[in-house]
């Protein structure tokens, strides 16, 4: 039998598995484009975490306010309740609740 080449290895390149194995390097103009990009991205998402933390803060805030004046309207009001002011409910003070003891039927 004579040793001959296959039909598939006819016009392949035996460094082939080699170079296509190998990752491309970077240019030193990509590396400084990368790097740029990369800092770009990290000094947006650093202002936007700021934003959102100064909200926050806000937020805070306005809670924190809004218990003082709540707890020092209770102070002054702890003596005569009939002087604070009313909430703003759905129904006035002088509306008559419905009656549950009282059946029709």
């Amino acid at each position: 039998m004579a040793v001959g080449t296959r039909k598939s290895n006819a016009v392949t390149h035996p460094g082939r598995i080699v170079l296509e194995s190998q990752q491309t390097r970077r240019t030193k103009k990509q590396i400084e484009a990368d790097e740029a990009s990369a800092e770009l991205e990290a000094s947006v998402a650093q202002q936007a975490a700021d934003t959102q933390h100064c909200a926050s803060i806000a937020h805070i805030a306005d809670v924190e306010d809004s218990v003082m004046e709540e707890e020092e309207s209770v102070r002054t009001y702890t003596n005569r309740p009939d002087l604070r002011p009313q909430a703003a409910s759905g129904r006035s003070a002088n509306a008559k609740r419905p009656n549950k003891r009282s059946n029709p039927g």
